[in-house]
């Protein structure tokens, strides 16, 4: 098992949450995220976007984990060490996308 705390450097709203959740079901390892006491599947990006506070944004929408955020991937299984590198290299871009 592999455990890294990442500070986000953007919005982990739906779209970089869909890069992100799509990225973890290419590997056979569990991936999950944790904020707050909260430990989510980081292959599904509803439990990702649960990550960010309760309340809505100005557009009215859950903005989902914000820039500034920090989230511990823990990353457990056969491939873990690869799974956490491109983990790690998806969540330390300087964007998202």
């Amino acid at each position: 098992m592999i455990e890294r705390e990442f500070v986000l450097r953007w919005r982990l709203g739906a779209r970089a949450s869909i890069s992100v959740a799509s990225r973890a079901k290419g590997f056979q390892s569990k991936i999950k995220a944790c904020h707050g006491g909260l430990v989510v599947d980081a292959k599904e990006m509803l439990g990702l976007m649960l990550l960010g506070p309760n309340e809505r944004g100005a557009d009215g929408n859950y903005p989902g984990p914000l820039p500034g955020t920090t989230i511990k991937i823990t990353v457990d299984g056969p491939d873990e060490k690869q799974a956490m590198e491109s983990m790690a290299q998806l969540l330390e871009a300087p964007d998202w996308s």
